[in-house]
């Protein structure tokens, strides 16, 4: 039910909802760590310490501090100042989803496109026109809406971190999705990645 309702409301509101990039750290070696700082400058406090690979962060906003540019982030419920050379957007993790009745297949690959199977409806491939979390909500709560739409079909997909366990194989996947595919057809099912 939570899946359906954010499916609609993300139809039926997307023009006027903000939808966030996702983070990730970039620039730092695999022995070190980027300081997150309680304001942007080098001399501040630490808030604590990303380590060179983290991943689902978010910049709230980048302000300009004499040389440099400094982003205020949200990473794992702490909230503060890292410079912005250290991040950069994240790259698209892939997706294989899929369901019964009708039997699909949908593939959110890296190389930024969605990749959709189906006997009755068609298969079809569209770009990703964007792929971002929503706004106000944390990257850990594990939410991530994708849009694909070529000249002849679109899918509007919400991805979820939660448990979901595929309708005939009894396989529990680490996501579920809502899929609503060329405007009119709305596909639930799980995802791996």
């Amino acid at each position: 039910m939570k899946q359906i309702l954010i499916i609609i409301f993300t139809t039926f509101f997307l023009s006027s909802v903000a939808l966030a990039d996702l983070y990730e750290v970039t620039h730092v070696d695999s022995t070190d760590s980027l300081n997150m700082r309680n304001a942007a400058r080098v001399s501040a406090s630490i808030v604590t310490s990303l380590p060179f690979n983290a991943t689902r962060i978010t910049v709230l906003k980048t302000v300009q501090n004499h040389r440099s540019k400094w982003s205020k982030i949200s990473w794992k419920g702490n909230i503060g100042w890292v410079n912005a050379y250290y991040l950069r957007v994240a790259t698209l993790q892939t997706f294989q989803c899929s369901g019964a009745e009708p039997f699909w297949s949908l593939e959110i690959t890296a190389s930024n496109t969605v990749k959709f199977n189906n006997y009755d409806i068609g298969n079809f491939q569209a770009p990703i026109s964007f792929q971002k979390i929503p706004s106000g909500r944390p990257p850990e709560a594990g939410i991530r809406v994708t849009k694909a739409v070529s000249s002849n079909h679109s899918a509007l997909i919400v991805t979820t971190e939660e448990a979901c366990e595929g309708d005939m194989s009894g396989i529990t996947h680490a996501y579920s999705m809502t899929a609503l595919i060329n405007n009119n057809i709305v596909l639930v099912g799980c995802c791996s990645n």
